[in-house]
């Protein structure tokens, strides 16, 4: 059976089983920014992607009475920026004992037995990770209310039981909001998604109240998420917000209150209003507000015009607004005070690769020998990132609190 051992023959049985053209493809229900926004297969980046974006528009115009020979003005020439966005790496590992993999490399049922866990797994860590980046990258994934020896209490809005659920062993940075450290490399023991608790092992001296919580490593080296995106009031991918004001989002407050189809709709017509957003969009919010919205699209079914139909969907609510179609999706990895209105249609991921087990430079080797244990290691890599064409279409809604 050792002569099976090979990483030639665990490559080859990892082919045959996921397909023989590359990367296998196991992302999660969950990730579905993922799915919505497919990655730019066709648009793969060297250094960045650079495309100009439109952000005002011709203004050399003159007026006039009926007969009167009209001076013009001087022309205003449309404001075109040049948008350059990078994407940011994401490496993860696995490995596979040399025991196990004698056994896995024996024949392909052997190989679904001992290795696939392994290698679904992994994928789906990888891409849980990612769809936390696209969302909350350079945001952070909670934000402290207090500390109780090695209880984090988190603030109940800032809280998304997809982005904690099966992190038990991960590890986790906390920062101050000013961006200073306060304490590195927690690991999480156990989270209660009952009272927004994260037990952690470590020294948590110091941790208060607005600390912020990042994926251990990740502060400064993510990609901006659409939180970060819709919020921005800088410079973000060369073009600075402060100066055009089609480059930034918008802001709605639910009013310390649950989500309604109401707000839902007066949130979707800012980005109408000021975006001129004329297209279907998505709506993301936390499971708790999807099951008001809900609630209050039954309630009020009988009361809904043409304009603003209301119907079920598996996870999914959809509306007519004065944009068109709105579909609100439930989202686990959203925070409970908070819901995203997204163009996704003027939304792109881009990057060199996306989430796949491919060696950059060396697609065929798939497993590779440790170089510190008696194990094979499988990993998974992704260059990418997430931007916005139009952020004046996005919207950031927030103060909710689910009935």
């Amino acid at each position: 059976m050792a002569s099976h051992n090979t990483v030639a023959t665990l490559d080859g049985l990892y082919k045959k089983i996921y397909g023989d053209k590359g990367p296998i493809d196991l992302i999660p229900d969950n990730s579905i920014l993922q799915d919505l926004i497919p990655f730019a297969k066709a648009e793969r980046t060297g250094h960045s992607f650079n495309t100009p974006v439109v952000l005002s528009t011709e203004h050399g115009f003159a007026y006039g009475l009926a007969d009167e020979t009209i001076t013009l003005n001087d022309s205003v020439a449309a404001t075109l920026k040049e948008v350059s966005v990078k994407g940011t790496q994401l490496i993860g590992q696995a490995s596979l004992n040399y025991d196990a993999a004698s056994r896995s490399a024996s024949s392909p049922a052997a190989f679904m037995n001992g290795a696939h866990l392994v290698v679904k797994n992994l994928y789906q860590g990888a891409s849980k990770r990612l769809e936390a980046s696209l969302l909350y990258g350079t945001k952070g994934i909670g934000t402290v209310d207090s500390l109780s020896s090695q209880d984090i209490v988190l603030k109940a809005a800032s809280f998304a039981d997809g982005l904690w659920m099966g992190m038990e062993n991960a590890v986790i940075d906390v920062y101050q909001a000013n961006g200073t450290v306060r304490q590195a490399g927690l690991v999480v023991s156990a989270v209660n998604p009952d009272t927004y608790t994260i037990t952690v092992v470590g020294t948590t001296t110091g941790i208060a109240d607005t600390d912020v919580i990042f994926m251990k490593g990740s502060y400064g080296k993510e990609c901006y998420g659409i939180d970060a995106i819709a919020t921005n009031t800088g410079s973000m991918f060369g073009v600075d917000a402060s100066a055009y004001s089609l480059w930034k989002g918008s802001s709605y407050a639910a009013g310390g209150a649950a989500l309604t189809m109401a707000k839902v709709l007066n949130a979707v017509s800012k980005a109408v209003s000021k975006g001129g957003l004329n297209d279907e969009c998505v709506v993301l919010v936390h499971p708790s507000s999807w099951n008001n919205l809900n609630a209050d699209q039954a309630a009020l079914r009988q009361y809904v015009s043409d304009e603003k139909e209301a119907k079920n969907g598996f996870g999914a609510i959809t509306y007519r607004g004065a944009n068109g179609l709105i579909k609100v999706m439930s989202h686990p990895m959203v925070k409970r005070g908070e819901a995203f209105v997204l163009p996704v249609k003027e939304m792109k991921r881009i990057g060199s690769q996306d989430i796949s087990s491919a060696t950059p430079g060396r697609s065929d080797e798939i497993f590779l020998h440790s170089s510190t244990l008696s194990a094979y290691v499988l990993r998974v890599y992704s260059n990418q990132a997430i931007v916005c064409m139009k952020p004046a279409q996005m919207v950031k809604i927030t103060g909710i609190v689910p009935a």
